[in-house]
């Protein structure tokens, strides 16, 4: 194991080792339960502990860590019954945006939502089946459905729910069928183009209920440990 890595980016240090985790934690390089000390995560990133401790209280707060007294900081454990909740509000939050969405989109952005549709099915053609670049590019989608909703505040709850369940979209990836969300996609901007909110509504439904299949195909689930970040 190499003992320093660089972390990329023009963000913050605490930025920059959050979404290295993050990225660690969702590409399954570690275990659930595997704790992390600010020393050897030190030691290995090259940068000091403040960075590192603030970083762990950030993932903690978007549900990647625990951190518990005489515990550690450990990696969250996978909860089918959390997994589920987050998957069915995200479901109705986005229905609820895509049902205003209808009332008032326009065809300069339903003309995005087909760029970023097809920007999503030709990443998945590319050899990125199974990375963070395609499951960012499919959120990116649904991520502009809700802000086609004009509310600010809804989108903040819809990203910081998306936040939460990233690790487990990633492990959805390699069963979802592409083609198959990528139809959903053109039905969810067809609904939309016609100001139909009942459809649009029901075809976000579709979708959601897709990717939560997908995903408990996965359970149970085994992850090899790559990273040794132990003392």
């Amino acid at each position: 194991m190499k003992t320093h890595v660089q972390i990329p980016g023009n963000s913050t240090l605490r930025e920059k080792v959050a979404e290295f985790l993050r990225c660690e934690i969702s590409s399954n390089r570690l275990d659930p339960g595997k704790r992390l000390t600010e020393k050897s995560l030190s030691k290995y990133l090259g940068v000091s502990r403040t960075p590192i401790r603030e970083a762990f209280y950030n993932l903690e707060a978007e549900g990647f860590l625990t951190i518990k007294p005489r515990q550690g900081v450990r990696v969250a454990e996978f909860d089918t019954d959390d997994i589920v909740n987050y998957y069915e509000i995200r479901k109705v939050l986005e229905g609820y945006a895509a049902r205003q969405a209808a009332a008032q989109i326009t065809a300069e952005e339903i003309n995005l939502l087909k760029r970023l549709n097809r920007r999503y099915l030709r990443m998945s053609k590319d050899g990125r089946r199974q990375s963070m670049a395609l499951v960012r590019a499919h959120d990116s989608f649904h991520i502009h459905v809700v802000k086609f909703s004009n509310n600010p505040r809804m989108l903040d709850i819809y990203n910081n729910l998306g936040q939460r369940c990233l690790r487990y979209r990633f492990m959805a990836a390699s069963k979802i069928d592409v083609e198959e969300i990528g139809r959903d996609h053109t039905m969810i901007i067809e609904a939309l183009r016609r100001g139909n909110a009942d459809a649009a509504e029901k075809a976000v439904h579709i979708n959601a209920e897709r990717g939560l299949r997908a995903l408990l195909k996965t359970f149970p689930y085994q992850i090899d440990n790559a990273v040794g970040f132990n003392d």
